[in-house]
C-alpha cells in the first residue's frame, strides 16, 4: 500500500454538476494533481462558501485529469455545493486518507454499501474489477436511489431496496 503524505490546497474548476436523483449530486472537477495520485478510498475536503469547517468527500471516480464526488444534500455546506455551476471554482484540500488495502491473495471482493455509502466504492471497483471478481450489494430506500450506470460491466450487482421496488426487499446488511 502506498501512503500519500502530500496534501495540497487548490482551486478546482467544476466541469459538471448533475442532480442524479432528488438530493443526490455528482460533480466532476478539473483536478490534475488529485486525479494523478488518488487511490480508491482516499478523500478530499471542500470549503463550502463562507462556512468555517471544510466538508469531507470521498473520491467517487477518476478520469484523465478529473475527479468526481458524489454527495447527498444534508445541510448548508452540501446545499451550497449543489448550487455551484459549470466553470465555478471551489477550494479543495487533498489527498487525504490512506485508501483501501486489498490483500494480495484476494481473488473475490464482496462490497456492501447503503445509500450514499456507494461513493468511494465505485472508484475501488473501477480499479479492482480487472484483477478481481467483484460483487456489489447496494441498498437504498427505493429503486430510484440505485444506479448501475457508473459500475464496470464485469461487476455483479445485487440491488436491495427497503420498499422491495428493486432486487431483494430489506436492508443491504
Amino acid at each position: 500500500m502506498r501512503v500519500n503524505f502530500s496534501v495540497k490546497q487548490s482551486l478546482c474548476t467544476i466541469i459538471s454538476n448533475v442532480e442524479l436523483v432528488p438530493g443526490i449530486y455528482l460533480i466532476w472537477l478539473e483536478a490534475p494533481y488529485i486525479a494523478g495520485s488518488a487511490q480508491p478510498g482516499q478523500f478530499i475536503t471542500v470549503r463550502c462558501g463562507d462556512l468555517t469547517l471544510r466538508r469531507p468527500f470521498s473520491i467517487h471516480q477518476v478520469a484523465s485529469n478529473q475527479i468526481a464526488i458524489l454527495f447527498k444534500v444534508a445541510g448548508k455546506g452540501t446545499l451550497w455545493l449543489s448550487q455551484r455551476q459549470i466553470g465555478d471554482k471551489i477550494d479543495i484540500l487533498g489527498l487525504l486518507g490512506n485508501g483501501f488495502n486489498i490483500e494480495p491473495n484476494s481473488r473475490n471482493l464482496l462490497l456492501v454499501a447503503g445509500g450514499i455509502g456507494i461513493a468511494p466504492l465505485v472508484f475501488l471497483m473501477q480499479r479492482a474489477s480487472s484483477q478481481h471478481q467483484v460483487t456489489l450489494i447496494h441498498g437504498a430506500s427505493t429503486a430510484a436511489q440505485l444506479s448501475e450506470q457508473s459500475l464496470p460491466p464485469e461487476v455483479q450487482f445485487i440491488p436491495v431496496t427497503e420498499d422491495g421496488s428493486m432486487g431483494k426487499k430489506g436492508m443491504a446488511t
